[in-house]
């Protein structure tokens, strides 16, 4: 028992130095793409205004300046991929992929398909900061 304890304790451990670099990242390209059966569907709508991303080892946020609350997500650290993206489960069957150039959450999970139904693509990600930087106006 200690040492299925102890192999728990290391795993976990571990995990934490296997993830992407948690802090802020600026964005100046988000795409929403809809997807059927693993196919996109239509070009998608692109959106040219920058947006912050704070990733930690727990969730991710997205806001659009300093003092917005933006939007927030729970995430659990579930491995790298063979194409290098960091790959995290969200909620609700949500997925969240990251490789320090680009992220992407996968949303609206089809169980009867096992396809994603949409995306939000975060392209041209730049770190900015190890931690959000407050406007206090």
């Amino acid at each position: 028992m200690k040492k299925a304890i102890f192999l728990v304790i290391i795993s976990l451990s571990l995990q934490g130095f296997s993830q992407v670099k948690t802090g802020v990242y600026q964005s100046n390209v988000s795409l929403d793409f809809e997807w059927n059966e693993g196919v996109q569907v239509g070009d998608g709508n692109v959106y040219n205004k920058p947006l912050l991303l704070h990733i930690t080892n727990t969730g991710f946020r997205v806001y659009k300046k300093p003092n917005d609350t933006g939007n927030s997500y729970p995430i659990i650290y579930i491995g790298k991929d063979d194409e290098g993206f960091h790959i995290y489960a969200v909620p609700f069957g949500d997925r969240f992929e990251i490789d320090g150039e680009t992220a992407v959450l996968f949303y609206n999970f089809d169980s009867s398909t096992g396809w994603y139904q949409n995306s939000i693509e975060y392209r041209d990600l730049e770190y900015i900061s190890n931690v959000p930087i407050f406007d206090h106006e």
